[in-house]
């Protein structure tokens, strides 16, 4: 069976959308990243990330080397590092306490000689 010039153009149109919408909806996820560190890490996000990275994620520019740098590092921060995730926070706080306990009682030695 042959399909109409009519479809074609309709099944072309949905895949240009389809793709559209994905795009639309990564660079809307990057910019949540970037929201993130905007609203979690004011003073880094402002003496930091902003003279070395773009503070938006935009279709016109989205293959400049900027924005790839901004993505890859996006990347190592959230999927690497996990800064989002406040679960890990507690559990570094634990170990951190643990390992200053250990460091206080090795250079706290009572002198017995007294």
């Amino acid at each position: 069976m042959k399909k109409s010039k009519s479809f074609e153009d309709l099944n072309i149109k949905t895949n240009d959308s389809s793709d559209e919408i994905i795009l639309n909806e990564f660079i809307k996820n990057i910019n949540s990243h970037i929201d993130f560190l905007r609203t979690s890490f004011p003073i880094f996000f402002e003496t930091i990330f902003t003279k070395k990275f773009v503070s938006e994620i935009t279709k016109k520019n989205l293959n400049s080397n900027q924005q790839k740098t901004t993505i890859l590092n996006l990347r190592d921060l959230f999927e690497e590092r996990s800064i989002d995730q406040e679960s890990l926070d507690d559990i570094r706080v634990q170990k951190f306490e643990e390992k200053k306990k250990r460091v206080q009682r090795v250079t706290f030695k009572p002198n017995i000689f007294r």
